[in-house]
């Protein structure tokens, strides 16, 4: 899914989307130039690693609502949106968005997806909103703490706390 932003200072009420099949949504080309081609933050990230400094991103725990999820493949899984989806849990602060579904094995798939993306674009941490407050969600925390853990490991020599954390394998 990509979101198309009119104007740089786009939002939700003024973004349009592209469906191919169901991923995080990609960095609008107009804001960030490197992102064409369907590169994503990759380009981004390869030259701030070239400076010696760590790339991070951040993503909200929803699912897109637009379009509707209906049967779109979720990337890299056997399941679809509708799967995943839970369309009773809307975020407070950007209605675009459903929640995911923690007891479905295809929720997990979803924030696997999401981990493998920002794999490939070399994305050294991650910051997620809408998942500690208001309401607080344990289950999703722990999902994207599975996806994680499938994705990087921590040099052996540290400490968890201390962790440098590295991808385990590159997503195509």
């Amino acid at each position: 899914m990509v979101r198309h932003n009119p104007q740089a200072e786009g939002n939700s009420k003024t973004s349009t989307y592209s469906v191919r099949r169901v991923r995080p949504l990609y960095p609008g080309p107009n804001r960030f130039p490197s992102a064409t081609k369907d590169l994503g933050f990759k380009p981004l990230a390869d030259y701030v690693h070239s400076l010696g400094l760590k790339f991070a991103s951040t993503f909200a725990r929803h699912f897109p609502s637009r379009p509707s999820p209906g049967s779109l493949p979720i990337e890299g899984s056997a399941y679809h949106a509708a799967d995943a989806a839970d369309t009773s849990d809307t975020c407070p602060w950007n209605y675009d968005n459903y929640g995911i579904e923690a007891s479905k094995p295809a929720g997990q798939a979803y924030y696997d997806s999401i981990l493998r993306l920002y794999a490939g674009w070399g994305v050294t941490a991650i910051k997620v909103d809408c998942i500690a407050s208001h309401p607080y969600k344990g289950d999703e925390i722990r999902m994207i703490g599975m996806a994680i853990r499938k994705e990087w490991s921590p040099h052996s020599s540290e400490s968890f706390t201390q962790a440098q954390l590295r991808w385990k394998k590159p997503m195509r």
